[in-house]
């Protein structure tokens, strides 16, 4: 299939993919075993009831604030070769033979999955013993055994003594117990013994006993678990050493499910991407979620077996196989990471997947990748519109897999590969059960799969207007020219901003650092709250930041927020674990170690402070709240100058996984309406799948770091003016919400210059106008003289227009005098600054990098 082949279906598999990226923040229920999860501890008991609802949260390995396994440095090769490994290792296990009790050797000892890197991306942090103490496992549904370190581990965080419990037993060979488990053998003492080798050579072994577990649950309240059967580990080597241990959870009934909560469970999984999102949970008992198509399930050597019916692209049905091979025969596995298919079904996905790619983009060639397919390119934007792929189940069950879970990309998005491999089993692995609540009935014998990307998430802010703000943020009688003045500053800082960041990675100092603009150019707020407890904060909207930072409030008696007395405030390490430099370009390590950033401005306002992550709540327009957990802010320490005047900004670039954009689907729009009218009700801003992407749309690119389109023309009326050297302005023209005038290279600005000279010249008189600069100035009343001058037309790459009338062309430098509202770029770069976006709704897709335009009046957009 050609490019324009794979267009047509990109409608309905873009809103598939957002719909899914959509509900990754509202997701109620979730995990899928390759995670990792963490709970705390409380001191408030609830002893289990039968048929009880256990609902656990889970935390994603990679998570730096939680997890202690976070590997910021992991290259994509080495994800891939970790994903591809741990998912074949699975097979190994389960076309192993059964184990025998009467020997303690390992050699025959065939476990489910290497338990470190992509194979296990949860943790769950349980308690054992009495007294409880806690401890990270790692989950796993294909693991039978729960086991945890009970002698010494350099890597494990408080390691269990069993003699300091007072409800531990340890279980004799010949106890009832030690009969039921696969693992469990007699050792010299006649106890009860077990030992696993996994399949990159690590092993754990030592004696199974009965012990107290107690489980936090999401909502606060204990769970405690009398009597569970799990390995006490005396002895272990390879990379299950640097855990403290294994849940497993195959065929639970065999433990602390069957004996506390019922033969149940659900999981969901968001976007395992996010390694910070904390709605993914595990839901075990009959409080489960069984929802959706469900197919027959079989329990088979303890694995969770369903039956592949067909696979399709796109509606094209493949010809994989002769059907009774696939029998109850393909598992549904949370421990591993890429889907397998055997070689019958996996070469025809393949073939199709070369017919669509092949001839579009160019084979990659990943490192011990083996027969990886992998491409050369962006995932998301050069498989826009590729075809959804859908593993046909029994009884008409499907599992859709869209391109992230479908493809993996590269670390640096320069290259993607195929997240599908040829096995000897067949495996649906985790990356293709995002967004889906897979519910298990072991009682009904059936599984059922739900897409969990029905319930889209709009998140609708009310925009604030500077000028209606407290006195302390705005001046309580600003005159035309002190607003003049700011908006002039505000212009001419932030290119200055962008021509002077560091780009080499190393520690920012004042001096090489500029801030986005002048403070008082910042002209819309947006209401929020920080930590827990939460406090409300009003935060300036800048599209051209990418830091999100606050410090102590300016005004008298307004909510401050004190990081200290926050339950979720987590500061950043410069541990090389952190890698404090990769979550900003402005920040560093400084002084004791802490990881600082450091915002200078043109107007030698300056501020520094500390990075870290808080858990932040947004108000919505229409009085409900979205929590977002761990999002990376800045919390100032000192300021000097103007910025002295603000609470803090809302940055919306998008450069890492922890920014506000990289939770709530990469999408969002907001409109302005009359800038000069404080008291308009209407403008907002919206975040994620419900942002409004109408009007037309032209590429959206980055020029340094900033949101950036390729201007072609501009005209005034009909007339068409001549530009010299177009081509400086692809990707050259930054929309930015932080400036209030347009900056044009001087090459735009003559032309468009002279044709306002040229219209008004004997209509008006020309003034002089202090710092007006090269902008023509004229006498005169704004809305009465200018009637009747034509609309300015910047024209866009794409057919995209941006349109100036009179209130986006001139601005009034007092009651008498207005004066041309573009200005000429002191800088290699274009700006279209805030008075050019009035009466304008502008949306961001920044999977397809794509901005559209519509021009509308703010209050048409109210529901």
């Amino acid at each position: 299939m050609n490019t324009t082949n794979m267009q047509t279906i990109s409608d309905s598999l873009t809103l598939q993919k957002s719909m899914r990226m959509a509900y990754t923040h509202r997701l109620a229920a979730v995990l899928a075993v390759t995670f990792h999860v963490l709970i705390v501890t409380s001191t408030t008991g609830a002893i289990i009831t039968q048929r009880n609802k256990l609902a656990l949260r889970l935390i994603h390995r990679g998570s730096i604030a939680l997890s202690p396994f976070y590997k910021p440095k992991l290259s994509f090769s080495d994800h891939a070769i970790q994903a591809i490994n741990s998912s074949r290792t699975r097979p190994d296990n389960y076309s192993s033979t059964k184990i025998s009790r009467s020997s303690v050797s390992l050699d025959d000892i065939s476990a489910p999955v290497v338990p470190m890197e992509d194979g296990s991306i949860f943790l769950v942090n349980i308690s054992i013993g009495e007294p409880p103490l806690p401890q990270l496992l790692a989950m796993d549904t294909g693991s039978q055994l729960i086991w945890v370190h009970c002698t010494r581990c350099e890597e494990c965080n408080n390691v269990f003594d069993p003699k300091l419990s007072s409800t531990y037993t340890q279980l004799s060979s010949n106890s009832p117990e030690c009969a039921k488990f696969a693992h469990g053998h007699q050792d010299l003492e006649s106890q009860c013994a077990y030992g696993i080798r996994y399949n990159d050579g690590s092993t754990s072994r030592g004696v199974l006993a009965m012990e107290k577990f107690t489980f936090v649950t999401s909502t606060g309240g204990t769970v405690e678990v009398p009597d569970v059967v799990f390995g006490c580990a005396l002895d272990t080597n390879g990379s299950v050493g640097d855990l403290n241990g294994i849940l497993g959870l195959e065929a639970p009934e065999r433990y602390y499910v069957a004996a506390g909560t019922g033969n149940k469970f659900s999981y969901c999984i968001g976007n395992i991407s996010d390694t910070e999102y904390m709605y993914n949970q595990l839901i075990l008992g009959d409080g489960a979620i069984i929802q959706g198509d469900s197919t027959p399930l079989q329990t088979i050597d303890r694995h969770y077996i369903v039956t592949l019916e067909g696979i399709s692209v796109g509606g094209k049905q493949l010809a994989i196989y002769d059907q009774g091979e696939f029998h109850f025969n393909i598992t549904i596995d949370s421990g591993t990471t890429y889907t397998q298919l055997v070689k019958s079904a996996y070469e025809p996905l393949m073939t199709e997947v070369k017919n669509l790619v092949d001839g579009v983009l160019k084979p990659a060639k990943v490192r011990n990748g083996e027969n990886q397919l992998c491409y050369l390119g962006d995932l998301e934007r050069d498989l826009k519109g590729f075809p959804l792929v859908t593993l046909h189940l029994a009884e008409g069950s499907n599992v859709d897999l869209d391109v992230e879970a479908m493809f993996q990309r590269s670390t640096d998005g320069s290259a993607f590969c195929m997240a599908v491999v040829e096995s000897r089993e067949n495996i649906i692995g985790v990356r293709a059960q995002q967004y889906y609540n897979v519910g298990f009935d072991l009682d009904a014998k059936r599984v059922a799969t739900k897409d969990a990307a029905a319930n889209r998430t709009k998140l609708v802010f009310r925009l604030i207007h500077r000028d209606s703000l407290l006195p302390a943020l705005s001046n309580p009688n600003p005159t035309i020219s002190h607003l003049t003045n700011d908006a002039i500053n505000s212009s001419r800082a932030h290119p200055a901003y962008i021509q002077g960041m560091s780009t080499d990675g190393s520690p920012l100092s004042q001096e090489d650092i500029r801030g986005p603009l002048v403070p008082e150019g910042r002209l819309f707020f947006i209401n929020i709250s920080i930590g827990e407890p939460p406090v409300p904060q009003l935060l300036a909207l800048d599209t051209g930041s990418e830091l999100t930072w606050l410090q102590r409030p300016p005004c008298t008696g307004c909510p401050i927020y004190d990081p200290k007395l926050s339950a979720t405030y987590t500061e950043l390490s410069c541990d090389p674990k952190y890698q404090c430099s990769n979550y900003s370009e402005l920040s560093g390590c400084g002084q004791e170690s802490r990881c600082t950033y450091a915002i200078g401005y043109l107007d030698e306002s300056r501020c520094t402070g500390i990075m870290a992550l808080e858990k932040f709540t947004f108000e919505s327009s229409s009085g409900g709240t979205s929590e977002m957990p761990y999002l990376l802010f800045g919390y100032g320490l000192e300021s000097h100058g103007n910025v002295r005047r603000l609470t803090g900004v809302l940055g919306l670039q998008i450069h890492n996984q922890y920014s506000i954009l990289s939770r709530v689907g990469k999408k969002f729009s907001y409109c302005i309406g009359n800038v000069n009218d404080p008291h308009y009700m209407y403008n907002q801003l919206i975040l994620g799948e419900g942002a409004v992407l109408q009007g037309y749309s032209t590429p959206l690119g980055f020029r340094q770091n900033h949101y950036a389109v390729t201007l072609e023309g501009i005209s005034v009326g009909q007339k068409q003016l001549q530009i010299v050297n177009p081509q400086d302005f692809k990707f050259n023209v930054v929309i930015d919400t932080g400036s209030t005038l347009t900056l044009l290279l001087r090459s735009a600005f003559e032309p468009l210059k002279e044709e306002v000279m040229d219209y008004l010249d004997g209509l008006l008189p020309l003034v002089k106008v202090k710092d007006a600069g090269e902008r023509p100035c004229y006498r005169g009343d704004m809305q009465e003289d200018l009637k009747g001058f034509p609309l300015v037309t910047l024209h866009l790459a794409d057919g995209a227009d941006v349109y100036l009338d009179v209130e986006g062309m001139f601005r009034r430098a007092n009651d008498r005098v207005f004066c041309m509202a573009v200005d000429v770029t002191k800088y290699d770069l274009n700006v279209i600054g805030i008075l050019s976006q009035q009466y304008c709704n502008i949306g961001f897709d920044l999977n397809a990098m794509k901005v559209s335009f519509q021009r509308i009046e703010c209050e048409l957009l109210e529901d």
